[in-house]
């Protein structure tokens, strides 16, 4: 039986190299080569976007189970790095968390309108910093609130929307604007 004179392997390519010295030499040019790799991947897929979309969105159709498992192989890996991500994402956007969290109670009550982190920026410099009601300043601490409250049918839309002190928020509740403000003594 033949043998490699380098490795002593057994297993040989249909060319007549040792397989086992082939693929170590294949690993080693394309370490060398490591970047233009990646280059020439990264330039074939934007140049094959869409043939790779078709591509993959068939490998997902054969392969349901498996994506599956990679996914929960890598959640299970990789949980707690991402738990950390979004804990670090969140202490960044604190107006992305809030426009969140708004979106979803709204979707809850079937109210029609999203907003964005975006959207509570440019009300808190609309605003100059202050609250709607009362006029005082909200130092950003300030609570999201439906001009005309989604209990009394406003929608989530920006234009329903206004930033008012955590204390004015709370006692304005689902009152209707108008009548919250009369009772301020500001409408008549």
């Amino acid at each position: 039986m033949r043998t490699c004179k380098k490795c002593g392997s057994f297993e040989f390519a249909s060319d007549g190299q040792c397989r086992l010295c082939k693929n170590a030499k294949e690993r080693e040019r394309y370490a060398k080569n490591i970047e233009e790799n990646r280059l020439k991947a990264r330039k074939y897929r934007e140049e094959n976007k869409e043939k790779d979309r078709i591509r993959k969105k068939k490998y997902a159709i054969e392969n349901p189970e498996k994506i599956k498992a990679i996914l929960r192989k890598s959640n299970e890996k990789n949980s707690k790095k991402r738990v950390e991500r979004a804990r670090k994402w969140k202490k960044a956007n604190p107006e992305k968390v809030k426009a969140t969290r708004e979106n979803r109670r709204a979707a809850m009550k079937n109210s029609r309108g999203k907003i964005s982190g975006d959207l509570l920026e440019k009300l808190y410099l609309l605003q100059k910093g202050k609250c709607a009601c009362c006029g005082t300043p909200l130092n950003g601490k300030y609570h999201i609130d439906h001009i005309m409250p989604l209990k009394l049918g406003g929608d989530n839309s920006p234009s329903n929307i206004q930033l008012l002190n955590p204390l004015c928020n709370m006692r304005k509740g689902k009152i209707h604007p108008v009548d919250y403000m009369q009772s301020k003594g500001f409408l008549i």
